[in-house]
């Protein structure tokens, strides 16, 4: 019935009969699962939390939950939680380099910086080019007055043809304050 009222559109009501079969059974992942999931739709993703927990309780071989519950945890801004999933994610499944990215992101929010850029140096070994990765070594890069390797990657993602003009405008602003105005203004 639950499942009939979220096909629908009816998360309100669905979420009210997923509560009352908990009640039912706490021992079942996927109702909380599915209350946790449509808190997220919700975005009452700190709610959500604590929904995805009970799922992984009940049932912590289902990385799904996992997964879904470390999106939330960053929409919720609890980024150390989030950090915790992710290097189990990355570590578990090594062949998806998003949750490998996922987790550079948080420990760039958290002022790592250090260490977003050793696992944001790892994926562009992995996949040369993929412009956002470059793109967010650089603002790291950038964080850390690292100037001259942000430019270097600014260059390796205009070097691969077809960009935006925000990437030239970055690459200029960082050749003005690095003292190389004629590249600047190239």
């Amino acid at each position: 019935l639950g499942t009939s009222y979220l096909t629908i559109g009816n998360l309100d009501k669905a979420f009210e009969t997923y509560k009352k079969a908990s009640e039912i059974d706490d021992t079942d992942g996927l109702t909380f699962f599915n209350m946790a999931s449509i808190l997220q739709l919700q975005n009452k993703h700190k709610e959500a939390c604590e929904y995805f927990e009970k799922a992984h309780m009940n049932e912590p071989d289902e990385d799904s939950y996992i997964i879904a519950w470390a999106l939330s945890e960053v929409k919720a801004g609890k980024f150390k939680d989030a950090i915790e999933h992710y290097k189990y994610l990355a570590a578990t499944y090594p062949q998806k380099p998003n949750f490998k990215y996922n987790l550079a992101c948080c420990y760039e929010v958290l002022g790592q910086y250090e260490v977003a850029i050793s696992i944001l140096k790892q994926l562009v070994l992995m996949m040369p080019k993929a412009v956002h990765i470059l793109k967010k070594l650089a603002g790291s890069y950038v964080l850390t007055r690292q100037y001259s390797n942000a430019k270097e990657v600014y260059e390796r993602i205009i070097k691969q043809g077809t960009i935006s003009y925000e990437t030239y405008y970055e690459l200029a602003v960082l050749c003005q304050k690095s003292g190389d105005p004629d590249r600047a203004e190239q």
